[in-house]
């Protein structure tokens, strides 16, 4: 990355690439390729590679097979990829998707997949990760059980260090922030099997206990010009460009983040892999 000299953690993050396998006359997977090239030039020093979800189009097992295959194949750092409803949808069982993000995940979630478990944390140079995953197809929005909630809590009241944030990943956002999308947000009584329960507000509950919290999201398909960073009670949430397309805002593709921390303050920088230049306009700095 330019400019690292200093940084206590670098970290790519590319939300919503939508792959479909490796044909790369799919425009699609060409583009994906493209800034896994560019990111092997650009940043080989970093020290993860962060996908906030919908990292497949339909869910297929092969798709999820290629997807790792590259990020092996172009020598990415640590991978940490969440689940987005894009990657659990379409399935033939309701354990397909498990079993298939355990087979080519697990070997980064850290003990995680041999307890069949799909959300998961690690720790990258001293910063800790937090990978939060819907536990069932919901449609647009996101199935977390009281389980997961409670080892959530757990997991931030064990690793609180006042020299570094708490980085969580979850594909879908909170009411609120990029909601333009109605209904498509953590959640939703009409599609939550346990309607009278508002995990999204037991969410933010705990989160208001560590404020300390940079929370990387996706989803919504937003455009360069919508992307924003909310300073929230519960945490910082970063809402992330979609990858594959622009749905909302300034048309467009391709766009990501390549994240510089030092200490608690977090910079974002925003880079066209498509047109091949950054975009310093849009680079947001903010200390936790």
């Amino acid at each position: 990355m330019q400019d690292d000299q200093g940084a206590d953690l670098t970290f790519d993050v590319l939300s919503d690439v939508h792959t479909n396998g490796q044909d790369l006359e799919k425009p699609e997977n060409r583009r994906f390729v493209t800034a896994l090239q560019d990111i092997q030039y650009l940043d080989p020093l970093a020290d993860a590679f962060v996908v906030p979800g919908d990292f497949t189009d339909h869910g297929e097992e092969f798709a999820y097979r290629d997807f790792f295959q590259s990020l092996q194949e172009y020598h990415m750092a640590r991978p940490i990829v969440a689940l987005g409803n894009h990657d659990v949808r379409w399935q033939k069982t309701e354990t397909a998707f498990k079993q298939q993000y355990w087979r080519y995940n697990g070997q980064y979630m850290d003990g995680a997949a041999s307890a069949q478990r799909l959300y998961w944390d690690t720790f990258v140079r001293g910063y800790h990760f937090i990978i939060m995953n819907t536990e069932k197809d919901l449609k647009d929005n996101v199935y977390l059980s009281r389980e997961q909630l409670a080892w959530v809590q757990t997991q931030l009241a064990a690793h609180q260090d006042p020299q570094r944030p708490t980085l969580l990943i979850i594909h879908q956002t909170f009411t609120g922030t990029a909601d333009h999308i109605a209904l498509d947000r953590i959640y939703n009584p009409a599609q939550d099997p346990d309607p009278h329960f508002n995990a999204e507000m037991a969410l933010k509950d705990i989160l208001r206990q560590y404020p300390r919290t940079v929370i990387f999201t996706g989803h919504v398909h937003n455009g360069r010009d919508m992307i924003k960073v909310y300073p929230e009670a519960y945490g910082y949430v970063v809402d992330c460009p979609s990858f594959v397309r622009a749905d909302y805002g300034q048309p467009g593709h391709g766009d990501a983040y390549q994240v510089r921390v030092q200490g608690n303050t977090v910079t974002l920088r925003l880079r066209s892999y498509s047109d091949n230049h950054w975009l310093p306009q849009n680079q947001r700095v903010f200390t936790v």
